[in-house]
């Protein structure tokens, strides 16, 4: 049985790889979540992840600490109503 299914907004704040994107599109994938992650201004990256309840805090905890090279200083979260995704896409 599934979870509950969520939604989520997250800001990623730190000294993160340029490969952060993509890593988290991969993870994503993999884990069958739904959504997008792009650059925010002023640094950092914005997520909007959707999936089951435990999918969603496993990719929080992702978010927290990232590709190895990464350093997470803090990450921000904002539940959300669910919009209709098709995948997990990289925004500019």
């Amino acid at each position: 049985m599934t979870g509950r299914r969520i939604q989520v907004h997250l800001r990623v704040e730190g000294a993160l790889p340029p490969g952060y994107r993509t890593a988290l599109q991969l993870y994503a994938n993999k884990t069958k979540l739904l959504g997008w992650v792009r650059a925010a201004e002023g640094g950092g990256v914005e997520v909007t992840i959707q999936g089951d309840e435990a999918a969603v805090a496993a990719a929080h905890r992702w978010c927290s600490h990232g590709p190895l090279a990464g350093s997470v200083q803090r990450v921000t979260r904002v539940e959300q109503p669910r919009e209709a995704f098709f995948g997990f896409d990289v925004r500019p």
